[in-house]
């Protein structure tokens, strides 16, 4: 399975606070082997498109044969599946303590004062908004790279032990669904009970109207760049596309696979993982 991260997509906007690198290649690590874990070490996916008796195309590939392995991945690297918070129920959560992390903070008495150094321009009421939420409620981002100079002297840096609470959402469905769970993994940010929200899905819309028919308009992040999701991004967010080794009409389809099976292939990896230590 082909991973590409998108930092430099979100690093352009301009209210996003900038994520540690300590803990932002914690986490990428923490996907790759979740990715790993229970996938075909190369994935080739049958592209061929089948038709239904009214001649219409039809779902060859499950999304289940993602969805199951990747939460089996997860699981594998200590993530809660199917995680309920706040009655918000997510694909993935996890918590990565780390002995310390670097960021800037600001004091309630310097917050007020802080907003007559920002430009009052369209940006304004989100550089406002992140700079609260990333920057006072918490204490372990940087600034977003649209502070000045002049601003920047009323931060304290900090470079203390800290917990970053992950949620994640894992996307194979429409590119609605998508925008529902962006704005489940904006809620549990707003309410303080993720630091850090994830989406992971299909990375181009090529690769999502490979896997599936491009009438059920999976999701994919090239998709959701076009309709410019990032404006109504809220909070620190890393996005990752997927993408199959390869594409053959020879292959068998992928398929869903049985709860049985699925015990199966995760007691298989518990038993190699103790034969390595």
């Amino acid at each position: 399975m082909k991973l590409e991260w998108h930092d430099f997509d979100i690093g352009l906007i301009m209210t996003t606070p900038r994520i540690d690198d300590v803990f932002s290649l914690a986490l990428k690590d923490d996907i790759k082997t979740a990715f790993s874990a229970y996938f075909p070490e190369k994935l080739i996916v049958n592209n061929k498109i089948q038709h239904n008796d009214a001649g219409k195309p039809k779902v060859s590939n499950s999304a289940d044969f993602f969805s199951q392995r990747f939460q089996l991945g997860l699981d594998y690297c200590g993530w809660k599946i199917e995680c309920e918070l706040e009655d918000q129920i997510i694909d993935g959560y996890k918590e990565f303590p780390f002995p310390n992390l670097n960021g800037q903070y600001i004091q309630k008495d310097k917050f007020i004062n802080i907003l007559s150094k920002l430009d009052l321009d369209d940006y304004f009421p989100r550089v406002a908004n992140s700079i609260f939420t990333c920057n006072h409620q918490r204490t372990f981002f940087s600034l977003p790279k649209s502070i000045t100079k002049k601003a920047k002297s009323d931060f304290e840096e900090n470079n203390e032990a800290a917990t970053v609470r992950v949620g994640l959402e894992f996307e194979t469905g429409n590119i609605a669904s998508s925008f529902r769970s962006l704005s489940k993994l904006s809620t549990l940010f707003s309410l303080k009970m993720i630091d850090v929200g994830v989406l992971v899905t299909s990375n181009t819309k090529r690769v999502a109207q490979n896997i599936w028919p491009p009438r059920n308009r999976n999701s994919s992040l090239e998709e959701l760049k076009e309709r410019k999701f990032h404006l109504e991004v809220r909070f620190p967010l890393m996005i990752c596309g997927f993408a199959p080794d390869g594409w053959s009409k020879d292959k068998p389809y992928l398929t869903k696979v049985s709860k049985k099976e699925l015990d199966k292939m995760k007691k298989q990896k518990l038993k190699e993982r103790q034969q390595e230590n």
